[in-house]
């Protein structure tokens, strides 16, 4: 009847299906229970159903025993289909993690706050399906006992509360545990400015879905097959009995982010995904950032692999380790629309997956120290740039035999720290590959590639160079123009070749020199050098027996591209220069076995320096077919010395020989093998060999 009450005092016994309903058109009664509420058979018939009505209708509803402390009940509802009331759970469950209903569903999408009382670890015991429903907002539901568990012991079982939010009391951590169930949660807030308070979701096998998680909570822990994180999580460091308590946030299984950004704050403390982090399935990708601050970062699994992620973002701030385990995305696809980990704090970033992949959008990473335990990295983009960036001092530590590639399809590639390998172990190669961007190695305090490198091989539009680069008796090749910048340069690789396809110059403004250290190996220069801004000293193959070739020229016939020359040495096999000019500011010597000049009509100028070409054993210079040659140092008093004999092209056209010394000496051997004019000039001209020169008929 209408108002009417319904008050049990003492303990109650359901034995089958009971119903209990006092909610009326518009005057709802009360119920309320004294004591604990039990089965009676143990089996799947004694069932309880609470329809107590609305609030506003006087409806209200009251329990204060716990339920199913010595017999559980088989479904506990209350008011799970309609009415307003908020009412207070006790505890559910003998004490000891016996289930004390199997299912349990409580509350609407109207009902108002609902209220968990009971404390302990097994303060909420269940063995079926849990479903909590309200209307209200972010403290809908509240457990304000110590430390309580919310357990589901049946086997897949899930614990759902839905709509609404969750407000932890202070300092009262809270657990929520299924047997392989699923866990969905909505916002999780703590008490605020008060002591923060831990939230647990362990799911074995299962998936958990969770929304926001703010506001005095101190430490997140989610284990599951599955976590889906829905909203923001945030965390704060506490002090609870005068004891620091760090925040941290750790996610323990498959992370898959959902419904827009989601940012995870420690307020510097640790956190730790140990799995994988993906955009969830069937969603626009999803960017993600974790602000650890002073805390650690950890990322045990790959990321993107399954879906990829939108933007990633790890701490902008803060001198926190930062660590991914896995790849981000794979070789043949993007991972994350973006990638920026760490900042000119960072201690130390690890690296050890295989593939950081973020299609185009740009990667920056920085830190204090960076190392790449992955098996061969490869860092990939499409036309976006990949900065290494020096937080103070840092430099990149590969792992023992894992080449690094950098590709980025036409973006630039700068790496401000050393890549260094790992000392006394497998050689590393490494490929940076800008295609038609910038690569910049900018590093100044040391090599910019050095310790166990292997083959370097680095290709750009544009290659600009701080400091030296050195093998493990590998091959360097550099294919594009190459800017020499901040100091003189030092290329060495042991008994490997050195290569540079294209043009070889000093950063604008400036005047840096160039050494190439090869011994066995080959050294090539294939484009111009100091034609835009001259270098200084360039020396090439200075010991051993590796043959040189410049297919260029350097400088201009009115400007030097180089101030002291020096190519080859005793043991060089060959010397071939296929340029026009050959203009230094200084001396120039050329020291070899034979030397081949096959540029037409090459010329060979100094500001009154001296030019030598020493005969290393018993070659020549040999000149191309109808290729005049002219050495000139007239500006002044450079004198000019030939060691070898000077030959024409044998059944060719003759060609033309000029040596011009100004005030200085002039020293040669034999010349013949159609040569056609001869022309020396010196104050001193020392002949040590015969001349033969043949007539040209054009």
């Amino acid at each position: 009847s209408a108002g009417a009450d319904l008050t049990f005092t003492g303990k109650v016994l359901i034995s089958g299906s009971v119903t209990i309903d006092t909610d009326n058109t518009t005057d709802d009664g009360t119920i309320g229970f004294s004591s604990t509420i039990d089965g009676v058979s143990g089996g799947s018939a004694d069932n309880l159903t609470i329809t107590a009505g609305d609030s506003a209708a006087g409806g209200s509803l009251t329990m204060s025993g716990t339920i199913g402390t010595t017999q559980a009940l088989a479904a506990l509802s209350i008011n799970a289909s309609a009415g307003t009331i908020g009412f207070t759970v006790p505890g559910v469950g003998s004490g000891d993690g016996t289930a004390g209903t199997t299912t349990f569903t409580a509350g609407n999408a109207n009902s108002g706050d609902i209220v968990f009382s009971a404390s302990g670890a097994n303060a909420y015991a269940f063995g079926g399906n849990v479903l909590v429903k309200s209307g209200g907002g972010a403290d809908a539901f509240t457990f304000t006992g110590t430390d309580p568990t919310i357990t589901n012991t049946s086997s897949t079982s899930s614990i759902t509360f839905s709509t609404s939010g969750i407000t932890l009391a202070d300092g009262k951590d809270v657990t929520f545990a299924t047997n392989n169930g699923a866990v969905t949660l909505p916002a999780v807030v703590g008490t605020a400015n008060n002591d923060g308070t831990d939230l647990t979701v362990t799911a074995g096998t299962g998936t958990v879905t969770l929304a926001a998680i703010s506001t005095d909570i101190n430490d997140v822990a989610v284990t599951a097959s599955t976590i889906v994180l829905g909203g923001d999580i945030t965390t704060a460091a506490t002090t609870i009995g005068g004891v620091a308590d760090p925040a941290s946030i750790t996610m323990t299984g498959a992370v898959q982010l959902s419904g827009g950004t989601r940012t995870f704050t420690t307020g510097n403390g640790t956190l730790s995904f140990t799995s994988t982090v993906d955009t969830k399935a069937a969603e626009a990708a999803r960017a993600m950032e974790i602000v650890s601050g002073s805390g650690t970062t950890t990322i045990g699994g790959a990321i993107g692999t399954n879906t990829a992620l939108g933007a990633l973002t790890i701490n902008s701030a803060g001198a926190g380790n930062i660590t991914l385990s896995g790849s981000v995305g794979a070789d043949g696809s993007a991972g994350s629309a973006a990638i920026t980990v760490g900042n000119g704090d960072t201690a130390v970033l690890a690296l050890n997956g295989a593939d950081y992949h973020s299609g185009s959008g740009a990667q920056n990473w920085t830190a204090n120290a960076i190392t790449m335990g992955g098996t061969d990295p490869t860092f990939t983009t499409s036309n976006a740039a990949i900065n290494f960036i020096d937080g103070a001092g840092s430099q990149i530590v590969l792992a023992d035999g894992a080449d690094l590639t950098v590709r980025t399809s036409g973006g630039n590639i700068d790496f401000a720290p050393q890549i260094l390998g790992t000392g006394g172990g497998v050689n590393t190669d490494v490929t940076l590959n800008a295609g038609g961007g910038t690569v910049t190695l900018d590093n100044t305090g040391g090599p910019v590639i050095t310790t166990d490198a292997g083959v370097v091989a680095i290709t750009g539009a544009t290659i600009n160079l701080s400091d030296d680069i050195t093998t493990d008796n590998a091959n360097i090749t550099l294919t594009g123009a190459v800017v020499l910048a901040d100091q003189n340069i030092v290329i060495t690789p042991g008994t490997g070749n050195v290569e540079f396809t294209s043009t070889v110059d000093s950063k604008g403004g400036e005047t840096r020199g160039l050494s190439i250290v090869n011994t066995s190996g080959t050294a090539t220069i294939t484009g111009n050098i100091g034609t835009t801004t001259a270098l200084g000293n360039l020396t090439i193959g200075a010991s051993g027996a590796g043959a040189i070739t410049l297919t260029g020229t350097i400088g201009t016939s009115s400007a030097a591209g180089a101030a002291v020359l020096a190519v080859g040495n005793a043991d060089s096999a060959s010397i071939t220069l296929g340029g026009v000019d050959y203009n230094t500011s200084d001396t120039q010597t050329w020291h070899s076995d034979g030397v081949a000049i096959n540029g037409a009509d090459a010329t060979f100028t100094t500001s009154a320096d001296n030019v030598t070409f020493t005969d290393g054993g018993a070659g020549n210079i040999v000149l191309a077919d109808a290729a005049n040659l002219t050495i000139t140092t007239a500006a002044g008093a450079g004198n000019i010395s030939i060691g070898h004999q000077i030959l024409g092209t044998s059944s060719g056209d003759a060609t033309d020989v000029t040596l011009n010394a100004g005030g200085g000496t002039v020293s040669v051997v034999e010349m013949g093998t159609d040569i056609n004019d001869v022309a020396l000039t010196g104050a001193t001209i020392t002949l040590n060999g015969n001349i033969t020169t043949a007539e040209y008929t054009p």
